[in-house]
């Protein structure tokens, strides 16, 4: 197999459940030039405080904090799950969503991040939608996903 352009893998680690550390949170990762990723986090925990994470990440896996950008929130999804990034002044927009389900959305954003235009990979999960009984009652039922 052969693939070219931006990707990632991520993995999430830890002694228990997500569900038990965090309510929820938002991510974006998105390329940036002279080969420099942007990753943002803002996660709200059990206790309610919230946390943001702003690293720029080179070639060679060195992360840097930055100055994160300010909030802007992002339209809702069809089953109503808020949703936000942060951008430079410019804002940022749904380009389109990949998935969208009762507590998780995946969706590609137009963003302006460090002074650069770029399209974002962005994720929305709320831990507390996923926990309720109803969410789990639906999790064996596949949800529809785009494709590129």
């Amino acid at each position: 197999m052969h693939w070219t352009g931006d990707g990632y893998l991520d993995s999430n680690d830890g002694d228990g459940p997500l569900g038990a550390t965090f309510r929820r949170w938002d991510w974006c990762r998105a390329p940036l030039s002279q080969d420099r990723t942007a990753i943002l986090y803002d996660a709200t925990d059990r206790s309610g405080e919230t946390r943001e994470l702003a690293l720029q990440v080179d070639r060679s896996g060195r992360a840097t904090p930055f100055e994160a950008a300010a909030q802007v929130r992002l339209p809702r999804t069809r089953w109503r799950l808020p949703r936000h990034t942060r951008s430079d002044a410019t804002g940022a927009h749904i380009a389109r969503t990949l998935q969208d389900s009762p507590f998780y959305a995946r969706s590609v954003l137009h963003t302006n991040l460090l002074g650069e235009p770029t399209s974002a990979m962005h994720e929305s999960l709320d831990l507390d939608r996923f926990a309720a009984p109803l969410t789990q009652a639906m999790l064996p039922f596949r949800i529809p996903r785009a494709f590129f």
